[in-house]
């Protein structure tokens, strides 16, 4: 899939669209070993992270569960197992893929060089604290480094056929994480133009994010959320950072089957 496709949602934490998604109003029966979701739609934020130039781009999502994601698969969740679960809690592992970029998604990019897209090991845990959901999700590998989003979440149904979620966040990153997507080294200083930038770990952004459902059946629903976040640190720092604000939005149509 596109990189570009999938950027707002990947870079703006949207991970609330996914917990809604698959809440009561979408349910299927339960004795079906099998579940499917897909999505269509569209999203609008930065072109990359730091920017200060918006793009609008399709959303596509597609995930499938094995009896109640003992095993699962998706664009966003990677492919992995729930290894424990408890009637609060659950922790999942996973293998998945981050999208790179490309230094013509944006002028101020050019001469930045290509990050490649890569494998990524995922460490998921979360946790039911009375109706509010405590996440945190460890990712890493290769040059994309290692990154930690720490999230709370709760979602409130007004009518039988509407919801709202609200999220916050934060997310940390080590300094291969940083130095790969906020750095610049002195080869990137002499073609792009921009100031030689050293990084390190750390608070790289935290965001709100609010999410509305509309459930057209039980299996179908429109889904639409904005969300701020805002770069932290080296992040911030950066002379490819233009803008520390990174507001986004998506909207699509969600189906189970």
């Amino acid at each position: 899939m596109d990189r570009k496709a999938t950027s707002a949602l990947a870079r703006g934490g949207w991970t609330f669209v996914f917990m809604l998604a698959g809440t009561p109003l979408m349910a299927q029966e339960a004795e079906k070993n099998w579940q499917f979701m897909a999505g269509i739609g569209g999203t609008y934020g930065p072109a990359y992270a730091g920017a200060d130039d918006f793009k609008a781009g399709p959303l596509l999502d597609f995930s499938a569960s094995y009896k109640d994601d003992h095993f699962f698969a998706g664009f966003r969740s990677g492919v992995g197992v729930t290894a424990f679960r408890t009637e609060k809690l659950k922790v999942q592992v996973a293998l998945g893929y981050a999208f790179g970029r490309d230094e013509d998604d944006d002028p101020q990019l050019a001469g930045m060089g290509d990050i490649d897209g890569q494998l990524l090991g995922i460490l998921r845990l979360d946790y039911d604290l009375d109706g509010f959901v405590l996440g945190a999700e460890l990712k890493g590998g290769g040059d994309y480094g290692a990154t930690l989003d720490l999230t709370a979440e709760r979602e409130w149904e007004v009518t039988d056929r509407f919801a709202l979620g609200i999220e916050a966040g934060t997310t940390l990153a080590n300094a291969d994480h940083q130095q790969t997507f906020f750095g610049i080294t002195a080869a990137q200083s002499a073609t792009s133009g921009h100031a030689a930038f050293a990084t390190g770990g750390g608070l790289q952004s935290a965001g709100v994010g609010l999410t509305a459902r509309y459930g057209l059946s039980p299996s179908t629903a429109l889904i639409g959320g904005v969300r701020y976040d805002r770069l932290l640190g080296d992040a911030a720092d950066s002379p490819l950072a233009l803008d520390k604000a990174q507001p986004s939005a998506f909207a699509g149509l969600f189906i189970r089957f």
